[in-house]
């Protein structure tokens, strides 16, 4: 049975083949996304340009933003089952942990992100984790 999907064709613009009609959406679109006005579409060029020039984006408070309901929130998003890291946690471990857990992670977190120091243990878990996945 033939697939009528394949077999019936849009006809846009006069034309009936994929190519044409394809061409003819980008024209159409392309007509749409024009500017009202050259002269003030090329001033909020300029602003957005020079805006964008000194942009350093919203300061990160890591002290609001990490806490110990995220960190929480994380750990119980994990999906338990799977393997362990190399340092023998698994989620499940970290599921069914004392809760004072989320509140050292969260310190652990903040302080990474307040100084630039990453353990060396952190990085040995990368290079085995990437390692694993080929």
């Amino acid at each position: 049975m033939q697939n009528l999907a394949m077999s019936h064709s849009e006809i846009i613009s006069g034309h009936s083949d994929h190519q044409s009609n394809a061409d003819t959406s980008s024209d159409l679109y392309a007509k749409q996304t024009l500017p009202n006005n050259s002269n003030t579409h090329n001033k909020l060029i300029q602003e957005f340009h020079s805006m964008y020039s000194t942009y350093t984006g919203s300061p990160f408070d890591a002290e609001s933003a990490i806490n110990v309901e995220l960190v929480d929130s994380v750990i119980r998003g994990l999906k338990r089952g799977r393997a362990a890291g190399p340092d023998g946690v698994s989620a499940k471990h970290l599921h069914f942990s004392h809760p004072i857990i989320c509140v050292l992670l969260s310190i652990l977190v903040k302080l990474i992100l307040k100084y630039p120091y990453v353990p060396d243990a952190f990085w040995y878990w990368h290079d085995y984790s990437t390692a694993e996945r080929g």
